[in-house]
């Protein structure tokens, strides 16, 4: 085994040690390793890597100063068969909907035929048709409109008539000095 794979592992016992140090009992120590994802074994060549959480397996050994974990053929056969699972499940599933859209197309093809209109129930609700407002809050909009539209009106009817000032100025009348 590589001297820096002894290293690392030996840096985890110390720390797991240390803890039980810092008044950490070694219940508590055993109980995180079991609440754990991953157990690490030492083997000849490396590391096993046990993943907890679905019982794969993976070899890690280190490479260029890292540790670089390739799972076992289990698991590397584990995943194939849950892609051939989940292929054979989209097929289905493709299959299940190209015979419910054929249904669905001579489903329209008789209504057709019959002069059958689909109806269409509308969501019950107490707003109006765009979803955003109730009829009390309509109104009170409608009304802020309303009010917005005069003031603007009468705005630009003054703007209009200063301008109409400015371009035809009347005439002055002679002073009598």
């Amino acid at each position: 085994m590589a001297k820096p794979l002894t290293s690392l592992i030996a840096i985890a016992l110390l720390a797991a040690s240390a803890g039980v140090s810092f008044g950490v009992s070694a219940e508590e120590v055993t109980a995180q390793a079991r609440d754990a994802r991953f157990v690490l074994t030492e083997t000849a060549t490396g590391v096993m890597r046990l993943d907890q959480s679905d019982g794969t397996i993976s070899f890690c050994e280190e490479r260029q100063g890292k540790l670089v974990c390739t799972p076992s053929a289990d698991a590397v056969l584990a995943y194939e068969a849950e892609i051939a699972v989940l292929e054979a499940e989209n097929r289905q599933l493709r299959e299940d909907l190209a015979d419910i859209s054929t249904k669905l197309r001579e489903l329209a093809t008789i209504a057709d035929a019959k002069g059958i209109k689909p109806v269409l129930k509308e969501k019950e609700t107490t707003t109006s048709s765009n979803g955003w407002f109730g009829p009390d809050e309509e109104e009170k909009l409608d009304q802020a409109l309303d009010f917005t539209e005069k003031a603007m009106r009468r705005f630009f009817n003054m703007v209009e008539g200063l301008r109409q000032d400015f371009d035809n100025p009347a005439p002055q009348e002679p002073s009598s000095e």
